[in-house]
């Protein structure tokens, strides 16, 4: 599952559905999104139009804040409870604290009781993850608590929330967000005497553990290339899959020995990305990242006389290359679909078999390519 969740919201993954369905968005379901533009694309070596990228799909979240016990005229409460609530101290889930957040914000998940969650007690990942938020006055309106908290006369321009964790609950199978409403200064909610060290008490298995001096080292298998021949009943489709961990591979080169003549340029290469949001900042482990407004990893396509040409230009992409594999293990992967025509099957395969993958710079010794494979064939 960790692995699908990268290559759903952290690789710039470059793909085509492998099938006839949609994918759905997990987990708990929530929106398929619109698009937008995103990466660059060249086929016959001439740059396209943009491609589309789906944005991030989202998640209904509910809402809930502790009160610092500071703030004058609030009235008495124990700051240890969360709001709104029921009449008899219970949760509320309704409209008013209901929100949304993205499913695909690159989470830490080393928890069992919430498998996906963004905590930060300054609340800077939190507002990353976060797409739509209910106000403090929608907050005090769902809260049925019978006057636990008595806001009468209390300014809100000077209180702010600070947003500490997203979580998605295995217990009740929500998003739920939660965060202290406390003075504009407090940047932290750990300066709040009680409640900061409560916090810290009640998350403290959320505490990411892993080393942030490193990245994990490269070596066999951090460049694997995956060429398959799909089962269709109505058309011919390859789907050539590589995956880069390494940012010592500079370029991916695939070719196949298919004639222009036998590759349906109408359907030219059927590409769409999943991406992090383009132009905007990440969150990742502390620290903000900043990819820019292009992708560094070019996908260049080539419908050359006697083949088919697929290049992954990541020499650009080394520090992307390393974020990705230190946050998740793994790296970049771009998926390509060709279709062919005028062969049948059989003859599709035996061209299949011929193609070759190589790697620059030339001496590089961790490719992983053990040939073509086929949903109807075995080799």
């Amino acid at each position: 599952m960790k692995k699908v969740l990268f290559m759903i919201f952290a690789a710039m993954t470059v793909m085509a559905c492998s099938d006839d369905s949609t994918p759905g968005v997990e987990p708990g379901g929530g929106s398929q999104a619109k698009t937008e533009p995103a990466t660059e694309v060249y086929i016959q070596g001439s740059k396209v139009a943009a491609t589309r990228v789906a944005e991030v799909p989202t998640n209904r979240a509910y809402f809930f804040i502790r009160v610092d016990n500071r703030i004058p005229g609030i009235g008495n409460f124990d700051s240890k409870e969360y709001f709104p609530q029921t009449e008899t101290g219970k949760s509320v889930m309704v409209a008013a604290n209901e929100g949304t957040v993205d499913v695909y914000y690159p989470s830490w998940n080393n928890s069992s009781l919430n498998p996906w969650y963004v905590f930060d007690t300054k609340g800077v990942a939190t507002l990353k993850a976060i797409d739509k938020m209910p106000t403090v006055e929608d907050l005090i309106k769902a809260d049925k608590s019978k006057g636990k908290i008595n806001f009468k006369g209390v300014d809100l321009k000077k209180l702010h929330v600070l947003w500490y964790i997203v979580k998605y609950q295995n217990v009740d199978y929500l998003w739920h967000v939660d965060g202290v409403l406390t003075d504009q200064d407090v940047k932290d909610v750990t300066d709040i005497p009680g409640i900061g060290e409560d916090i810290k008490n009640e998350n403290k298995d959320l505490e990411d553990k892993r080393d942030e001096s490193t990245v994990l080292p490269t070596g066999n298998g951090n460049v694997e290339v995956d060429i398959h021949q799909q089962a269709h009943k109505d058309w011919s489709e390859i789907k050539t899959s590589i995956h880069v961990r390494d940012e010592a591979a500079k370029k991916v080169i695939v070719e196949i020995p298919l004639a222009k003549e036998n590759v349906a340029e109408q359907d030219d290469f059927a590409i769409r990305t999943w991406d992090l949001k383009i132009d905007a900042k990440v969150y990742i482990n502390g620290n903000e990242y900043e990819f820019g407004t292009t992708n560094p990893v070019k996908v260049t396509i080539e419908h050359q006389a006697t083949k088919v040409v697929i290049t992954a230009d990541c020499t650009a992409a080394t520090e992307y290359i390393q974020m990705l594999r230190k946050e998740y293990g793994d790296g970049v992967t771009v998926e390509v679909h060709t279709y062919g025509k005028g062969l049948t099957d059989a003859q599709l395969w035996e061209k299949l078999k011929k193609a070759t993958v190589r790697v620059e710079p030339s001496g590089y010794k961790f490719l992983k390519y053990n040939g073509a494979t086929s949903a109807y064939f075995s080799k």
